[in-house]
């Protein structure tokens, strides 16, 4: 019985050990199976980063090579694009620049809605009514709204890199700042308003749309969108990386030929001269000049021929320009006639002859319209018997027949005596009104003999001075936005000094009671010169190119100075003085800080200052435009 009970136990458990490997072979290959699956998951993961990474590196690379290539000029042998740069917005004619980086006979079209490279991000960066900046954009601008450029030109083509296939340039504005720029009010501020940079921030351009940044005494800031496409197994257009750059040109765009810091002193004007009827030859010019003087280059805007970063710093240069105004006209008022001669005991000279003018009265008067009766016509009395001289008696019939009467005038008065009568006091003949085509040509509306009061304003019209935030109803004079403004861009030029002194590249500093050069610097290699005395009094001739930097006083006596670049004098009571004899120019621009005064003596000799963004690029050094910030589209 206990053989037929182990016998059966026996039978019972065949089959067993067929069921554990199978299970366990199951459990080995769901084993398995999971390590394959982890395994192609790492694999693809990594061809997924991989991918993603060389997108990135290959997007950063087009960014960097276009960053670089807007230094240089467009040209058939070279790959340049600083001339080609949008001066619009985006949306408006030429507002976007493409530069294109086809491979393989590849067709990129970034405004092709089914091209795989197809931007669909513009729409967000101009009005296009696309409001969620989350949704991809399937619309392109009207009408003539970009350029594009390949990046194979020139004879750098073999070395562009691969892998991105267009980089977008355009200038930024509100629309595309995140968050948005407001206003005072708290509100947002219009959103197509440019975006511009004073040397160290941001801030909208008081121009609005239009005109220029630089116009504004700003850079423009621009906006580099790139996007790169790596093949890649699993995806007809690979890896996908859209990247942004904010960059803005490494120099600096003054306000104006001569830019004040005027800060919150009013004890001094800014602006001083002296005459003795003699107008010193002095000119400060805003118009675009080149390195070599030569006006125009128009490699940028015009700019005021003087600029103060704040409103109380422009009511001074308003006084200081109608003072130096008023006491020019009094000199050639007193000494000049209508014919240009002398009126004694003052001499006449061709300035001052020209101020005065031709005309009966100045062309230019001193006192306001209204406080002096205006000249008006007399009128001609009614036609009456005037009394003529009545010849002698003579024995001689007059010739003609006729009996002595003129039978075209009146009947004479009879004289008692043969001699002739007094001659009567003639008719009064009416005035002339003086003219005057400058005011005339203003206001059609004024009487000619109104002429251009240097007291107040009478051109409702046209002010003397306007006072416009940014943009000043007067040429000659520029009111910032704001004060960080000039204050900002002489800070920017500070610090580019600094980084020259790190690298000793081109930089002297020079103690004027021991010696000074003839000549510093040259038109491709510009000098930093920082003169360590308090003070500068030039007495010989001094020739330099690149940036010019005194303490205190700046003072010209009897010399020759020409300075192409940036003179800037730094002290809190600091003059740049132009005295007797003294002649020169700088071409670039004249940056005085802190209240420093602009300073002219009679009988100073000829002076120009004249604007050039190209002198000022050039002592500022040739760098890569400037990045000021970095961010990653998602695509």
């Amino acid at each position: 019985m206990a053989k037929m009970i182990a016998s059966t136990m026996k039978r019972n458990e065949q089959g067993m050990a067929l069921l554990l490997a199978l299970f366990a072979l199951l459990l080995l290959s769901g084993i398995g199976l999971c390590m394959v699956l982890a395994s192609t998951t790492e694999t693809r993961i990594d061809a997924n980063y991989g991918g993603s990474l060389r997108s990135y590196y290959a997007a950063r690379s087009g960014l960097e090579e276009v960053r670089d290539r807007m230094r240089f000029a467009s040209s058939p042998t070279g790959p340049g694009m600083a001339d080609l740069l949008p001066k619009d917005i985006a949306g408006n004619a030429g507002g976007v620049l493409y530069v294109l980086n086809p491979t393989n006979g590849e067709t990129v079209d970034p405004a092709d809605p089914s091209s795989p490279y197809f931007d669909n991000e513009l729409c967000h960066d101009y009005n296009s009514g696309v409001a969620a900046r989350d949704s991809r954009c399937t619309v392109v601008p009207p009408g003539a709204w970009k350029q594009t450029l390949t990046a194979a030109t020139g004879p750098t083509a073999a070395v562009v890199p691969s892998g991105y296939k267009w980089v977008r340039i355009t200038l930024k504005t509100n629309r595309i700042a995140d968050p948005y720029f407001v206003d005072g009010d708290g509100t947002s501020a219009p959103l197509d308003t440019r975006v511009c940079w004073d040397g160290q921030t941001e801030q909208l351009s008081p121009g609005g749309a239009n005109p220029a940044c630089d116009a504004n005494g700003m850079e423009s800031v621009f906006m580099l969108t790139a996007l790169a496409a790596t093949p890649q197994t699993g995806g007809p257009n690979g890896s996908r990386k859209m990247l942004r750059l904010e960059v803005v040109g490494p120099s600096i765009r003054p306000p104006g030929a001569v830019t004040m810091d005027v800060g919150s002193s009013t004890s001094s004007s800014p602006v001083l001269a002296t005459f003795n009827n003699v107008v010193p030859g002095i000119s400060i010019n805003g118009s675009v000049h080149g390195v070599n003087g030569a006006p125009p280059s128009g490699s940028c805007s015009a700019v005021a021929a003087l600029a103060s970063n704040t409103p109380l710093g422009t009511t001074s240069l308003q006084s200081s320009l109608n003072g130096l105004r008023l006491s020019i006209v009094q000199a050639a008022n007193s000494s000049c006639n209508a014919d240009g001669s002398s009126i004694a005991p003052n001499n006449c000279t061709p300035a001052l002859a020209w101020v005065r003018g031709t005309d009966t009265l100045p062309r230019f008067s001193t006192t306001a319209p209204g406080t002096t009766p205006a000249p008006t016509p007399t009128p001609t009395p009614a036609p009456t018997p005037t009394p003529t001289p009545t010849p002698a008696p003579s024995p001689t019939p007059s010739s003609g027949g006729h009996d002595g009467h003129n039978e075209h005038s009146p009947t004479p008065t009879p004289t008692p005596t043969p001699t002739p009568t007094p001659t009567p006091t003639p008719t009064p003949a009416p005035t002339p009104t003086p003219t005057n085509s400058g005011a005339c040509a203003v206001s059609s509306t004024q009487a000619c003999y109104t002429r251009l009061d240097l007291t107040s304003p009478f051109l409702s019209a046209t002010p003397l001075f306007g006072g416009l935030p940014g943009n000043s109803g007067d040429p000659l004079v520029y009111q910032s936005q704001s004060a960080n403004i000039v204050v900002d861009e002489n800070q920017a030029v500070l610090n580019y000094i600094a980084d020259r002194k790190a690298s000793g590249t081109n930089y002297f500093e020079v103690p004027v009671s021991t010696s000074i050069a003839a000549t510093y610097g040259s038109p491709t290699q510009p000098a930093v010169v920082v003169i360590t005395d308090s003070s500068l009094k030039l007495n010989t001739s001094l020739t330099g190119y690149g940036i010019l930097v005194v303490p205190d006083d700046f003072e010209m006596q009897s010399a020759t100075f020409k300075w192409t670049g940036i003179v800037m004098v730094r002290s809190s009571a600091g003059k740049f003085l132009i005295f007797t004899g003294a002649t020169g120019s700088i071409n670039g621009a004249l940056m005085l800080q802190s209240g420093s005064q602009f300073a002219v003596t009679a009988g100073a000799g000829s002076f120009q200052v004249t604007y050039s963004c190209d002198a000022i690029d050039a002592a500022m050094g040739s760098r890569p435009l400037k990045i000021i910030s970095y961010s990653e589209t998602a695509n």
